[in-house]
């Protein structure tokens, strides 16, 4: 595996107790959510591991869980925690060793994979569907971050692996949700990837990926910091 030729790479970051104090702080954030709500807090199953909590929600209440789930999802990458984990000093250096230039900013969102909400998986696509000027075509990597192990069967990610001088073509449904058709991916090679808990998948903007179903019966809950960069004065050549 390299990151030069394959796009993606997996390494060691963070500890087990700088794992187990984000999800303590998931967990807060779902108690403050449930208590705010007329349903009675116990429905939220706040007695639950954490990487059951949900999935148990949606057996009796799916709708319920999903707003759970969305309210995480939505605004959980605000807590003081997290901005800390994007900060945490040896991504920073993983970070600056794989981009072609010095960053210039991030962005940072939670994501859930909850085998009872199976729509909540995302398709086929790249970080940057269309490389313009506009400030989001400025990502250049992308950091996966499960907060439990991950893989083929649990909610983890499929790829197409290769560096690439563009995103391959997406097609727009009119709602602004971009995707790549399978038939533009029939032919290329894929690689569903494994990623222990306190590992980083690293992510090149142009590779093509998706969400993979989870059949494990346990959440799959993840950070995903986007790191912004000019480009570098030379282009990466297509694979």
């Amino acid at each position: 595996m390299s990151f030069e030729r394959d796009g993606y790479d997996v390494r060691a970051v963070f500890s087990p107790a700088e794992i187990t104090a984000l999800q303590d702080d998931i967990t807060a954030h779902i108690d403050r959510v449930a208590h705010a709500l007329y349903a009675p807090f116990e429905l939220s199953e706040p007695r639950a591991p954490f990487a059951e909590r949900l999935n148990r929600v949606a057996a009796h209440d799916p709708s319920y869980a999903n707003l759970l789930r969305l309210a995480v999802c939505t605004d959980g990458h605000l807590s003081p925690w997290i901005e800390r984990m994007a900060k945490h000093p040896e991504l920073q250096r993983q970070v600056s060793a794989l981009l072609p230039t010095a960053s210039i900013g991030y962005s940072m969102r939670l994501r859930a994979s909850i085998p009872r909400i199976p729509e909540a998986r995302r398709s086929w696509h790249s970080d940057v569907a269309i490389d313009d000027e506009a400030d989001c075509s400025k990502v250049r990597l992308a950091c996966w971050i499960p907060l439990m192990d991950a893989g083929p069967d649990s909610g983890g990610i499929e790829i197409v692996p290769g560096r690439r001088a563009a995103p391959l073509a997406h097609h727009n449904d009119g709602a602004g949700r971009y995707s790549i058709p399978d038939a533009v991916l029939c032919d290329l090679p894929r690689a569903q990837l494994s990623c222990p808990v306190g590992s980083v998948i690293f992510l090149d903007s142009f590779v093509p990926h998706r969400g993979l179903p989870n059949t494990s019966g346990h959440e799959r809950w993840s950070l995903v910091i986007w790191f912004r960069a000019e480009k570098a004065t030379a282009a990466v050549a297509a694979e």
